[in-house]
């Protein structure tokens, strides 16, 4: 997904389409400088994706509304 937002290489998911044309959208406008790819473990999104995954990140950012490294 990461190449999809920096190269005009289409996503072959329909769903996800929208949030690529998003994220490129808000990179020409400045409104977020770079978007990474993170690891499975620090995906805060996983916890609601997929089954049996540690829920201690996302507790710990919502509690200290702090995203840590």
């Amino acid at each position: 997904m990461q190449d999809s937002i920096y190269s005009s290489k289409p996503v072959a998911e329909k769903t996800t389409r929208h949030i690529i044309a998003w994220m490129k959208q808000q990179l020409e406008e400045n409104k977020i400088e770079h978007v990474d790819l993170v690891s499975s473990k620090e995906n805060l999104a996983d916890v609601f994706t997929k089954k049996r995954v540690n829920a201690d990140t996302i507790i710990r950012t919502v509690t200290n509304a702090t995203i840590e490294n």
